[in-house]
């Protein structure tokens, strides 16, 4: 789990950085939008670690191969659902694979 965090951060960072670079360079005055490489950066780390949480999501109770595990769930925001509510939370309960 940490370890697809950490590299998701990663490239949120890199991605971000790059991004970041380009809309400096082409901006009008580079030395005064050198910033946005940095907030880029930061921008691009923090939903890097946002997307390797919800990649990494687990289930309270998860039985994998014979082996039950308790977990702790993630809350995550639910824009749109199944049952036409537009926001509201959500957490899976019961994962089994088979």
């Amino acid at each position: 789990m940490g370890d697809v965090v950490l590299t998701d951060s990663l490239y949120g960072t890199a991605i971000g950085g790059i991004t970041g670079c380009a809309i400096a360079v082409l901006s009008d005055d580079f030395a005064d939008n050198a910033d946005y490489i940095w907030r880029g950066a930061a921008l691009g780390a923090l939903a890097g670690i946002a997307f390797g949480f919800y990649e990494t999501r687990t289930s309270m109770l998860s039985n994998t191969d014979g082996e039950f595990k308790i977990n702790f769930p993630q809350i995550r925001p639910v824009i749109a659902d199944k049952f036409g509510s537009n926001y509201g939370i959500a957490m899976d309960i019961v994962q089994i694979d088979f």
